[in-house]
Parts: structure tokens; C-alpha cells; sequence
């Protein structure tokens, strides 16, 4: 994806797939960052995109 997609991408409403869509990413960034976590993203248009979690390590 392109650089303006890829700052776009994890805000609520935001799709690039027309109307009724768009919660899936801002639903995964507030669930990884209510668990104290991070999401980063990087992206080549044409190859790919990945994601990386960090998540807290939880001691029992």
C-alpha cells in the first residue's frame, strides 16, 4: 500500500473497500494497546505489508 493508506489505516471508518467496512484494524490497534501493546506496520506497494505485535510480557 501506499504511504497515505498506510498512515490511514488503523483509524476507525477508514476502508478501502467503499461503505459498511472499516472497524478492522482500529478494532485490532484498541485491543493490542488496551493489553499495554503496540502495532507497528510497513508496507511495500506491490509486495506486501507486515505487522508486527508487541504485547507485555504477562507473569502468572
Amino acid at each position: 500500500m501506499d504511504e497515505k493508506t498506510l498512515k490511514k489505516m488503523f483509524r476507525p471508518g477508514f476502508s478501502t473497500k467503499g461503505t459498511g467496512r472499516g472497524l478492522g484494524l482500529a478494532s485490532v490497534m484498541k485491543i493490542i494497546t488496551d493489553h499495554g501493546g503496540t502495532i507497528f506496520a510497513r508496507s511495500k506497494k506491490g509486495v506486501g505489508t507486515e505487522f508486527t505485535v508487541e504485547l507485555p510480557l504477562h507473569k502468572r
